[in-house]
């Protein structure tokens, strides 16, 4: 029988049934993968003898190796990452297969490492990204706070200005002056008004504030010492005094007069304040005075003879010596040892005795210190009373230089310097002599007096020249005025009437109407 050469292999694509000799023409199927595996649907890798359309033959090899590790690119689709193996398996060079990369390409090997994607590519934005592949429109610009794509909110001052200096205190004041801040108030209230006084107290009435004593202590309660000055002036009977009374709480002093009287009487008057302190016979002879100056008066009754003192706390102070009967008077100062006092006087004169006598004409101050250091000052000033008369005597009355100086009168007195108009003269003088020139009153204070006269007739008249009111050369006015009383301007003094009363007053009784009291007032009712 004859023979028939094919393809024997069952699995082969050509083959041939009826051959018995193979010839080694067997072809088989191979792998084919779509041309677009973007466009197509669930169309993966097939194995066929032929290549569909839409497919192309496949790198055997290649495509095996994906049965092995990737049925899913045989039997359900053809994707992307099939076709990216795949080309790696070809030794394809890499490329970026991801679509949202700026070098996406789907025709290398996958290699994701070499994608680059959309950013801000410019150098000066605040969101530059050197690693950006391409940009994309996204770039910002950063505030004035620095703060990219910000808003300045983040910098803005209390004034509303980035990065400002402004600042709000704590009393809701915005500036840039720090120094001005609101502080505290000794409270704790912001911008209070609150104060804390030097004595710790903190509250805002200024009129409460605690004040320093006298002695300089806040708070404290030491007040300036309290006296009083008694002082006589310069006159005819000797120099001035000045004595202090002082009120410091002190003390006073013990007086005690010896016991040796049989009967005694004293009083003391205070010449500051008018304290007055006796005495009395049937009490014993002592009482204590209060700080001052003190004259008194003292009547003594002795047995016999002795000697009579006075102790000012303990102190003797010998009066006299006396038989029978004593009288005195006397001055004692009692000292105020709370506080001490100093003088200060002309020709820098000084003192810190609380009595002073034998002052001359002057200011003298006077300063009174506590135990606590506050003081109080007075001047006392001490004038000259005294008045010299015309013939240089104190408190003279002229009568020593005063006499008739003409030489020619029977009773001249050679030594007088002030004419007192005593001149007499015998009558053949008086006969012999014109005294038609010369003559006239020579008495200053009487109403003729004639200051050309040098022979005194005996004419001077002192009631002529006084006015109605009784005044030398006066003029009335000293007793002028409203002598009407029941007007309101009415003086009491005046008696004669300067028309000053008001008019239309009321006279209780002038029924007439006249301004006068009289019968006539009763006619209305007879």
């Amino acid at each position: 029988a004859g023979t028939t050469a094919g393809c024997t292999d069952s699995s082969a694509c050509n083959y041939n049934g009826a051959a018995d000799c193979d010839d080694e023409s067997c072809t088989y199927a191979q792998y084919y993968i779509p041309t677009d595996y973007t466009a197509s649907t669930e169309a993966p890798m097939v194995n066929a003898c032929e290549a569909p359309a839409g497919y192309e033959l496949a790198d055997q090899d290649c495509a095996a190796t994906f049965i092995l590790n990737d049925p899913f690119c045989l039997e359900t689709d053809w994707d992307e990452i099939c076709q990216a193996a795949y080309n790696c398996c070809l030794g394809v060079a890499p490329s970026c297969w991801d679509e949202s990369a700026c070098n996406y390409d789907n025709t290398g090997c996958t290699d994701f490492t070499l994608c680059t994607y959309p950013g801000c590519t410019d150098n000066t934005a605040c969101n530059f990204n050197a690693a950006s592949g391409c940009d994309d429109g996204s770039c910002l610009e950063s505030d004035d706070c620095g703060v990219c794509d910000g808003d300045n909110s983040t910098c803005l001052d209390c004034a509303g200005v980035p990065n400002g200096t402004s600042a709000l205190d704590e009393c809701g004041t915005c500036d840039a002056d720090a120094s001005n801040d609101c502080t505290q108030d000794c409270a704790g209230v912001w911008g209070g008004s609150s104060l804390e006084d030097e004595c710790g107290t903190c509250d805002a009435d200024v009129s409460n504030d605690c004040t320093q004593d006298c002695a300089g202590v806040w708070g404290g309660t030491a007040t300036a010492p309290e006296f009083s000055t008694t002082s006589t002036n310069v006159n005819c009977n000797g120099l001035g005094t000045a004595s202090v009374n002082t009120n410091c709480g002190g003390g006073g002093a013990t007086i005690t007069f010896d016991d040796n009287a049989t009967s005694w009487d004293a009083s003391f008057t205070n010449t500051g304040t008018g304290e007055f302190v006796s005495i009395n016979p049937w009490e014993a002879p002592t009482t204590t005075l209060s700080p001052g100056t003190w004259t008194y008066n003292l009547y003594y009754e002795i047995g016999g003879c002795g000697g009579v003192y006075i102790s000012v706390n303990g102190v003797l102070e010998h009066l006299g010596f006396v038989c029978d009967f004593f009288s005195y008077s006397g001055t004692v100062v009692v000292e105020d040892n709370g506080c001490s006092v100093s003088w200060e006087g002309p020709n820098g004169f000084t003192s810190t005795e609380a009595s002073l006598s034998g002052l001359e004409e002057g200011d003298y101050t006077v300063t009174v210190t506590s135990t606590d250091g506050c003081s109080s000052s007075e001047t006392v000033t001490i004038s000259d009373d005294s008045v010299i008369d015309e013939c240089g005597v104190c408190g003279g009355d002229n009568s020593s230089c005063s006499g008739c100086m003409n030489s020619a009168a029977s009773n001249y007195n050679e030594t007088a310097t002030n004419e007192d108009g005593s001149c007499l003269y015998d009558q053949s003088y008086v006969d012999s002599v014109d005294f038609s020139d010369d003559s006239g009153c020579m008495d200053s204070t009487a109403c003729n007096y004639d200051e050309t006269a040098t022979i005194d007739d005996d004419s001077c008249e002192f009631t002529s020249c006084l006015d109605l009111c009784g005044v030398l050369n006066g003029d009335n006015s000293t007793c002028t005025g409203c002598t009407y009383e029941f007007a309101e301007e009415y003086d009491p003094t005046a008696i004669i009437d300067d028309g000053s009363c008001s008019e239309n007053i009321a006279c209780p009784g002038d029924f007439s109407g006249d301004g006068f009291v009289s019968v006539t007032d009763l006619g209305g009712f007879l």
